[in-house]
């Protein structure tokens, strides 16, 4: 589970990612929030390729699909921009 309480640079790509495509609208923008500016335009390129590329695994791509969604969708933190 992603420890919010530390600084980013300490947690691991994989922590991120867990959240990012954890499916949890609420979890995902607590996630994107950490990012930086190039971290988010790198992350929604990829959220995107997953869905449009072949050999992603249908539960993947509704993962990223979640995740957009969450992203695209205004929620505590107000609409989420790259």
């Amino acid at each position: 589970m992603l420890a919010m309480s530390e600084p980013l640079s300490e947690l691991s790509l994989e922590a991120v990612w867990a959240g990012l495509l954890s499916q949890r609208p609420s979890r995902i923008r607590r996630v994107w929030a950490h990012l930086a500016p190039p971290e988010r335009s790198s992350v929604l390129a990829h959220l995107r390729q997953m869905l449009d590329s072949e050999g992603w695994q249908p539960a993947q791509r509704e993962a990223a699909r979640s995740a957009l969604e969450a992203l695209a969708a205004p929620g505590e933190d107000g609409p989420a921009r790259a």
